[in-house]
């Protein structure tokens, strides 16, 4: 029999998805930027990336360094309707 925290560890990541598919009909996705400038450069650049009319429910940036150079990413997630319904 596993331990439960292993068996939990495994499913977690899924427990915090489960709500973003089941709130918003449609369609999830992501885009990512990334940028050597900002974080607020990586962040615009992920954000272009997004589809008109989408609502972006979660970002996650990050500084890495990468040889000694500092370069910035980040990951935008939206959600877009699937046009029925709210008449919008």
């Amino acid at each position: 029999m596993k331990p439960f925290s292993r068996t939990l560890s495994k499913g977690l990541p899924l427990l915090f998805l489960a709500p973003l598919f089941m709130a918003a009909p449609g369609h999830a996705g992501g885009a990512v930027g990334e940028s050597i400038i900002s974080l607020d450069a990586a962040k615009q650049q992920a954000m272009q990336q997004v589809p008109s009319g989408a609502k972006v429910v979660r970002s996650l940036c990050q500084e890495l360094s990468v040889r000694g150079d500092t370069r910035y990413r980040c990951e935008v997630i939206y959600t877009e309707s699937t046009g029925s319904g709210s008449g919008n």
